[in-house]
């Protein structure tokens, strides 16, 4: 059995997956699934339309994604307004 002392030193190597969820607003022309598979590559994620502007001009969707660690949701995000009108 190991002491605390031990126990303390030990890097601990947390591993979750969990679902994020964004609000990605995109021209009416834009391919939204042609863009999340270029930002997202092999990662899982689903996505669905959730909104049509009034004069048609912009669509929302809602796009779940596994991330796996702290740092992919700001790396997401960036990728994400890059190709975007707006991302919440």
């Amino acid at each position: 059995m190991e002491n605390l002392e031990n126990l303390h030193n030990k890097k601990q190597d947390i591993h979750h997956s969990t679902f994020l969820e964004f609000k990605v607003i995109l021209k009416k022309e834009d391919n939204a699934e042609k863009i999340f598979e270029e930002i997202l590559k092999h990662k899982k994620f689903e996505y669905k339309l959730s909104n049509i502007s009034t004069n048609g001009k912009y669509q929302s969707f809602l796009l779940r994604v596994i991330v796996e660690d702290q740092e992919e949701p700001r790396k997401i995000f960036d990728a994400l307004r890059k190709k975007s009108q707006f991302v919440l």
